[in-house]
């Protein structure tokens, strides 16, 4: 057909090194396409993981200026303050709904300087409740809530953002990693504080001024740098492999020369989804989605876990086994590094399944139900385990627990947004992200009630670690159902093949 082309008009016609020439375009075209989507991935991964480390910079922050706000202001007590963190973590959970919803309706990067923005405002008016001295807590419960209000913005936007930079095929790895950006925070974050302490000595105050304006100045990065969708600087994020990227690249080629329409390579068959944009998702469809409500009984449990041992272990390490406040630093750093590895491990292993997330969690949850069950054994003489043995526990809980925690609220999250029931529509997602996530935060509420509840006469072995043994346990059984479905979906997937072999 082109040879009759070229025939007809002679004007057309290309010296012999023509089509050569136009093969060396397309292969520049393609590497500086990758080059740049790279740069895209890690500017995007940059920015939303560093701003949401800072988040748990200023928990830390809070959490080492608890002790010299309560010295300083008897009646701002331990049981107080436990009261600021039960507002900020229930309006967090509430308003995770919310901004899921909001989030695939508006513009993402706007959202999330005002996050961004907004948090570091509440962070200031708490610096400024130490500054003046405010002790009343009609003062405090509006700040936290507002903090909480806010923080819930960040990672039903963030995850919607990476689920469009990374394809599923890679989605575990790097987007379960970034989930880790809270222990990240939280290993960096009570370096930074224990040196700004010894600069300030008892001023508390002066650690939340910090954390407010290190948030601040990351939302003017977000708006300035943050590119929330790819397509809008012409970067294609393909779930195919790269083969089938330069295939398409050289069809839109081929069509561009024979019209005579060399300046653009044209994507084809996009332009009627850029006219009409899908509507967004409901709530209640989002709720009816396949896997969200089994993700979400997971992630239940998990967070439940996870933030047992985040509240719970530094009193356990000083009442049970003795330790000083260093040894319960290290101990506890030991957590998120587990964590860190265990969201890399379980993330990475989980793409290698056709990116089905289940095959993973299922051997992750069993490892941590024997982990925990470990510990109920050993009791309830605690203090007479080596540290050898504490810190291998430590680290395994965090990677299987924490891991878990973090694939699941990211990959899984994103995974669950974009699946072929949506027919392509990705206005869901953070919908979706907002109702794993604020199932699990209702789940971390419950679980400090519950343990609240059985700790009382109740030693740590069976008032504590047995409830999280059996919390964990449970985990399995809608990991489980996952499992079944998509050993199945992988079975008939190896059928299919056979007959095309065929």
């Amino acid at each position: 057909m082109d040879k009759q082309l070229l025939e007809q008009d002679p004007a057309t016609q290309s010296p012999p090194q023509k089509s050569s020439q136009i093969g060396e375009k397309l292969l520049e075209s393609t590497e500086a396409h990758n080059r740049r989507r790279l740069l895209g991935q890690i500017r995007v991964f940059a920015l939303t993981y560093m701003g949401y480390s800072l988040i748990h910079f200023q928990r830390q922050f809070w959490s080492i200026g608890k002790t010299y706000l309560t010295d300083r202001h008897p009646e701002l007590n331990k049981s107080v303050l436990s009261r600021f963190d039960a507002a900020e973590l229930c309006s967090y959970a509430i308003f995770l709904y919310v901004c899921g919803i909001i989030g695939d309706k508006y513009n993402p990067r706007i959202l999330l300087t005002i996050a961004w923005f907004g948090i570091g405002v509440f962070f200031a008016l708490l610096a400024l409740g130490g500054y003046f001295e405010i002790t009343s807590q009609v003062y405090y419960y509006p700040v936290f809530i507002g903090i909480g209000m806010f923080n819930s913005f960040l990672f039903p936007n963030c995850v919607p953002i990476l689920a469009k930079w990374f394809p599923k095929k890679s989605r575990g790895l790097f987007v379960g990693f970034w989930a880790s950006c809270n222990n990240c925070g939280n290993l960096v974050g009570i370096q930074v504080g224990t040196a700004l302490q010894e600069v300030y000595g008892n001023q508390w105050e002066a650690l939340q001024a910090y954390a407010a304006l290190f948030v601040i100045v990351w939302s003017v990065l977000i708006f300035a740098f943050l590119v929330p969708d790819p397509k809008a600087v012409g970067i294609q994020i393909e779930d195919s492999s790269e083969v089938e990227l330069i295939k398409t690249q050289n069809v839109a080629a081929e069509q561009d020369f024979e019209n005579k329409k060399l300046d653009n390579i044209a994507e084809p068959d996009k332009g009627q989804s850029v006219l009409k944009p899908a509507e967004p998702v409901s709530f209640f469809q989002a709720w009816l989605l396949p896997g969200v409500i089994l993700y979400g009984a997971s992630f239940f449990c998990t967070k439940m876990a996870v933030y047992c041992l985040l509240f719970r272990l530094p009193t356990f390490f000083r009442e049970a086994m003795g330790y000083q406040k260093h040894q319960i630093a290290n101990v506890s750093n030991l957590l998120d590094i587990g964590a860190l590895v265990g969201s890399a491990v379980i993330g990475g292993s989980s793409d290698l399944t056709h990116g089905k997330r289940s095959p993973s969690a299922c051997v992750t949850v069993v490892i941590a139900s024997i982990v925990t069950a470990t510990f109920v054994i050993l009791g309830p003489d605690y203090s007479s385990l080596p540290t050898s043995t504490i810190l291998i526990l430590m680290f395994l809980l965090g990677f299987c627990i924490n891991g878990l925690n973090n694939v699941i609220s990211s990959a899984c999250s994103a995974d669950l947004g974009k699946q072929e029931a949506l027919q392509g529509n990705d206005r869901g997602t953070s919908t979706v992200t907002g109702i794993i996530d604020g199932t699990g935060t209702m789940g971390a509420a419950f679980g400090q009630l519950l343990v609240s509840f059985t700790q009382r006469g109740n030693e740590w072995r069976y008032g504590y670690f047995l409830v999280i043994a059996i919390d964990i346990s449970l985990t399995l059984i809608p990991v489980g159902i996952i499992l079944s479905k998509e050993i199945a979906w992988m079975k008939n997937r190896k059928k299919q093949q056979g007959l095309t072999k065929q």
